[in-house]
């Protein structure tokens, strides 16, 4: 840290901000006024106004962002800042117009069950605490034109939507992938092709990293330069082109962080200076934490940061440690035996960065996938020639049609092969280890525990004389244990039992002190989709990777339709949670007229999953009982 002073002034804000929501401050936009609580008690319907920043396609509706937003109330004007409208599809408005609406205000809670979307972390650190259905909507008159940043941003937006229509034409079914690989569009990204590659390890690939950002800005610095650029006025040509490139596939924590670290590679270039990961890894999360310390709960934060710290740092001081075996092993092998040298060596790197990431797996998905190990490396040297295949398919379709279709054709066979792959991982038992939320404490001390193994390699690597080996060995296995040790999910101390929240409807979670689960009822009317968004999650983020029994009380949708997509979802490979039976009602029958009882059962056989029948208590007659042996 002596020479790392960036580091150090990392790691102490870092402390300072963590210790600061510790006592309970709070990094989210606050109310700007006590009257709007009042507003949003009063369940009325308010008349706002705002300015377009950005908009979103959602399934049933578009999503409005707005800035410089005035809430009217009564003759009082209360500003919202950064605001949240929805509308339906036919109410399309453009960025940088002033628009007038009315509507319900509310505000955007935390989630109300363990393992759910935390919306209120998610738009907290855009600045956004409000959001409202928009009853009517328009354009407000006289209000200021769009500006030349705004037309530029309007102008990306259309760009990017002619190309995601571009891939939807050339590529069909695979358009969705493509098009959050290559345009960072997720609105096409199917559940069940999102799940799939979560399951095998490889869901990074789905989103526009930094590597992408790194990779396009180093591409264009070295054309130009070879065109006889000066690097003086090349930098700046480069960084307006990736802040572009940035708006063009919306502007996440990976971007920024990834054109911050390329400004701290350019300044190293133009200084004559040496650059520096670590240091300037650590100015990027400086920076974007002073502009917004919410950032430090923000899971897309900590995924970018802990990835890079872990692949570019950790996994490379621990393989560096290990190089005294090689070193010591100077017989000289043929070709082949040098590749095989090289596989296990890559096969080892994998394992570790699979390993130093699972923590903040687990933290965020509540899994982690081992067979994610060998799935990059299968996959990963493939992701060039996707890429090229999908932007190319992107770009011809300005010009035609059929020109897309052909070039989208090495990408559509890369993606089959890859859903093979991926379906064949799957197949082997343990390829997704449901883990739970470990506690805050545990992922520190794993981490803690694994700079301590780090300092006792690098020691004996430089002390350890003949012994040297085998110790390296012995503290690796060391270091596996502990980290696999402290993210295995715990029981129950007792019997515990959930009620999970799932809107109009009924779901009990019931854990016994062995280690069983069982659940009575599961599902929703006023929640779209409760089983895959709220009783999963859920039973996920409690490490619960086996359900004994579910109990169906009787068949009305907002008590059954969860647990039929939950045997979906288990049918199709889309989860590792496992069910062992379904306890239906004496009267439920398989060929029952009603299509949500058909629905069950069938999903049910598909996931593999048997039932028995039970007579309900109120069913019970005094004769029944008198018929009882």
């Amino acid at each position: 840290m002596n020479k790392r002073p960036l580091c150090a002034a990392c790691i102490l804000l870092m402390l300072l901000l963590a210790l600061g929501g510790f006592l309970g401050i709070d990094y989210y936009p606050r109310l700007p006024s006590a009257r709007i609580r009042t507003c949003m008690q009063e369940q009325k319907t308010q008349e706002i106004c705002g300015r377009i920043a950005d908009y979103q396609e959602k399934q049933n509706s578009i999503q409005y962002t707005l800035n410089n937003t005035i809430l009217f109330d009564s003759e009082q004007q209360i500003p919202l800042k950064t605001f949240l409208v929805y509308t339906e599809k036919d109410k399309q408005f453009h960025i940088g117009e002033t628009v007038r609406l009315k509507g319900e205000l509310e505000e955007i809670l935390p989630p109300s069950n363990p393992g759910m979307f935390d919306a209120r972390a998610y738009y907290g650190v855009q600045g956004i605490r409000f959001r409202c259905f928009a009853e009517e909507i328009h354009t407000e008159e006289g209000a200021k034109s769009p500006t030349a940043a705004e037309r530029v941003k309007q102008r990306l937006r259309e760009i990017r939507e002619k190309a995601a229509a571009n891939l939807a034409y050339a590529a069909g079914d695979s358009a969705g992938i493509l098009q959050a690989m290559a345009l960072g569009d997720k609105n096409g990204l199917e559940d069940e092709a999102k799940s799939s590659f979560q399951q095998g390890g490889v869901l990074h690939i789905l989103t526009i990293s930094g590597l992408h950002i790194t990779l396009i800005g180093m591409g264009l610095l070295k054309i130009l330069m070879r065109r006889g650029c000066p690097l003086k006025f090349a930098a700046p040509a480069v960084l307006a082109a990736l802040i572009l490139y940035g708006e063009f596939i919306g502007m996440g924590s990976s971007c920024v962080r990834a054109v911050l670290m390329f400004c701290a590679a350019l300044g190293a270039k133009l200084l004559l200076r040496t650059y520096d990961l670590a240091c300037a890894l650590s100015l990027a999360a400086i920076l974007m934490l002073l502009e917004n310390p919410a950032y430090l709960y923000y899971s897309g934060f900590q995924l970018s940061f802990g990835s890079v710290a872990c692949a570019g740092l950790l996994v490379p001081c621990w393989e560096k440690t290990g190089d005294v075996a090689d070193r010591a092993d100077t017989r000289r092998r043929s070709r082949l035996a040098e590749a095989v040298k090289s596989g296990i060596r890559a096969v080892r790197g994998g394992f570790w960065l699979w390993l130093f990431l699972s923590p903040l797996c687990a933290y965020h998905f509540y899994e982690t996938a081992p067979v994610g190990v060998v799935m990059n490396l299968l996959i990963i040297p493939a992701l060039p020639v996707l890429l090229l295949s999908a932007l190319a398919a992107a770009a011809a379709g300005f010009f035609w049609l059929p020109a897309a279709s052909a070039a989208a054709l090495p990408a559509v066979f890369l993606l089959k092969i890859m859903d093979a792959i991926l379906a064949l991982g799957r197949k082997f038992p343990g390829s997704v280890w449901i883990t739970g939320r470990p506690e805050v404490w545990k992922v520190f001390l794993i981490y803690g525990g694994v700079l301590l193994f780090l300092r006792l390699r690098l020691f004996i690597s430089k002390h350890g004389g003949r012994m040297c080996i085998p110790a390296l060995r012995a503290v690796s296995a060391a270091a596996a244990v502990w980290v696999l040790l402290l993210l295995a999910p715990h029981t129950p101390a007792g019997l515990q039992i959930t009620m999970v929240d799932v809107g109009q409807g009924d779901c009990f979670v019931i854990r016994t002190e062995d280690g069983n689960c069982f659940m009575i009822d599961g599902g929703s009317t006023s929640e779209n989709q409760a089983g895959y968004y709220r009783i999963l999650p859920y039973l996920k983020s409690q490490g619960i990777s086996r359900i004994e029994g579910i109990i169906v009380t009787h068949s009305d949708a907002d008590h059954m339709n969860g647990i039929t997509e939950i045997a979906g979802l288990i049918g199709t490979e889309q989860t590792a949670l496992s069910v062992g039976t379904l306890y239906l009602p004496d009267w439920m029958r398989e060929t029952d007229e009603d299509d949500g009882v058909r629905e069950l059962f069938a999903s049910a056989r598909s996931a593999g999953i048997g039932w028995q029948s039970f007579i309900p208590m109120a069913a019970i007659t005094e004769e029944t009982r008198m018929r009882a042996p």
